[in-house]
């Protein structure tokens, strides 16, 4: 089977069906998602974690050189362990792609990339409607969920990010289809690109992703 690159716009569902696909897979897949990674160098007492803590709370990007040295890291990692990858939140930009088609050639790895489809009215629907747990970190929409207590932990510390304001929301997207479409497009011109309709359930959703991934891995 080849590796998993997802990519979709905020609110497209990328992190509910990450989770699914992890658990379909079991042991046999390894997650690089770039952000939860960061996080928690972040926390490090060391030249690593201080690099990423000062960029974090400066409100900058590590560089592409250190996200893309760091997935070089994990490629060597899961190559030894004969382990599938799955990629969520990398490559985000041209110069990044430029290292991921790289890194990816030289460790022989072919892949496919699963583009979570939804227009950007939905995608700010979503977002908009987004609640987090304060307490396990859990996700709620209030489109879909009666959202007294979380139902992951049944704490009511419920809150909506900072970042799924509406303002922010504008900023983020513009970001997105400046910075990462033009690498979605590429990866369409490879012939590489595996579209789904995000705008379904999220069962329907993975069961597509499953039904696509079976049939380029025959």
């Amino acid at each position: 089977m080849k590796d998993i690159v997802l990519f979709g716009v905020q609110g497209s569902g990328k992190g509910t069906q990450a989770k699914k696909i992890l658990n379909h897979f079991g042991d046999k897949i390894s997650y690089f998602e770039a952000g939860n990674i960061l996080r928690a160098l972040k926390s490090k007492p060391n030249c690593l974690g201080e690099y990423v803590k000062n960029k974090i709370d400066n409100g900058e990007l590590v560089s592409d050189d250190f996200i893309s040295s760091m997935y070089r890291a994990f490629l060597s990692v899961i190559s030894e362990e004969n382990k599938i990858a799955l990629v969520d939140g990398y490559p985000r930009k041209n110069l990044q792609m430029n290292h991921f088609l790289d890194s990816m050639s030289q460790a022989k790895r072919d892949y496919d990339v699963i583009y979570l489809e939804l227009s950007k009215e939905k995608a700010i629907e979503r977002l908009s409607s987004r609640r987090i747990c304060n307490e396990c970190g859990e996700v709620h929409s209030k489109l879909v969920d009666h959202i007294d207590s979380c139902k992951n932990c049944g704490s009511t510390n419920i809150v909506q990010r900072e970042d799924d304001y509406p303002e922010a929301i504008e900023t983020r997207l513009k970001l997105y289809y400046q910075e990462t479409q033009p690498v979605i497009d590429y990866m369409e011109s490879l012939g590489k690109l595996i579209k789904i309709d995000a705008d379904q359930s999220p069962e329907s959703v993975f069961e597509s992703i499953i039904a696509c991934l079976d049939k380029s891995s025959q």
